[in-house]
């Protein structure tokens, strides 16, 4: 019983990320549509960041050897695109 509520967690520490990624890619295509307003353009920039550092805080809770590479990944596309940015 005690596996299952592990694998469970697990998930959901997956799920988690994946959305918090998710979320920092969809403020970074804020940015982009924003350009003409820089006020909005920096503030998506910021709320990307904000999404960036709580993914990178997280990760590292990831056991699973798969998806643990697949969220790295993701995590370093987001990170090149932040230092594309303003931010």
């Amino acid at each position: 019983m005690q596996n299952d509520a592990s694998s469970g967690v697990e998930k959901t520490r997956i799920q988690f990320l994946d959305s918090e990624l998710d979320i920092c890619q969809t403020f970074l295509n804020v940015a982009e549509i924003e350009a003409d307003d820089p006020e909005r353009q920096a503030q998506a920039e910021r709320n990307a960041l904000l999404s960036y550092g709580t993914a990178l805080a997280w990760i590292g809770t990831v056991n699973s050897g798969e998806e643990l590479d697949r969220l790295q990944t993701k995590l370093s596309r987001v990170k090149d695109r932040l230092e594309r940015s303003s931010v």
